[in-house]
C-alpha cells in the first residue's frame, strides 16, 4: 500500500480517481457498496415479461450508478443502450435515439446485418 505523502499529486489523483468518480456514474458491482439487495430486486423485476422498474429518490443518491450496473450485470454481448430525455422529449424521440444507438451498436461489430422495426400507437 502506497503512502500518500510518498506518491506525486497526479499519481495520487490517477490513484483516487480510477475508484471514485463523482461526476459519472459507478457501472460494476465492485464499487456499488451496499446495494446488493437493491440491484438483486431490480434484476428480478427486470427479468419478469411485462415488469417494469421505476427508481426514484434524492438527487446524488446513487439511482444512475444502480441502474447503470444492473444493466451492465444484464447484458450479454454489448454494453446497455442508456437514452437521456430532457422535458422536450417525444415517445417517437425516445424510441429512435434507442433503436439508432443499437443499429450503431450492430454495426460496429458486424460486416452485414439487417434490421426493421415496426412501432405502432393507438389512442382513443
Amino acid at each position: 500500500m502506497k503512502n500518500f505523502l510518498q506518491v506525486s499529486r497526479d499519481e495520487f489523483l490517477n490513484d483516487l480517481y480510477t475508484v471514485v468518480r463523482p461526476a459519472e456514474p459507478i457501472d460494476t458491482n465492485e464499487f456499488l457498496f451496499g446495494r446488493g439487495d437493491q440491484v438483486d430486486t431490480l434484476e428480478t423485476a427486470l427479468h419478469a415479461p411485462g415488469r417494469h422498474a421505476f427508481i426514484y429518490g434524492d438527487r446524488g443518491v446513487g439511482k444512475s450508478s444502480l441502474v447503470h450496473t444492473v444493466a451492465f450485470n444484464m447484458q450479454e454481448d454489448n454494453d446497455p443502450i442508456f437514452v437521456s430525455c430532457v422535458p422536450e422529449s417525444t415517445l417517437a424521440g425516445i424510441i429512435a435515439d434507442a433503436f439508432r444507438d443499437a443499429v450503431e451498436q450492430i454495426d460496429a461489430s458486424r460486416s452485414e446485418w439487417s434490421a426493421s422495426a415496426s412501432i405502432g400507437i393507438s389512442a382513443t
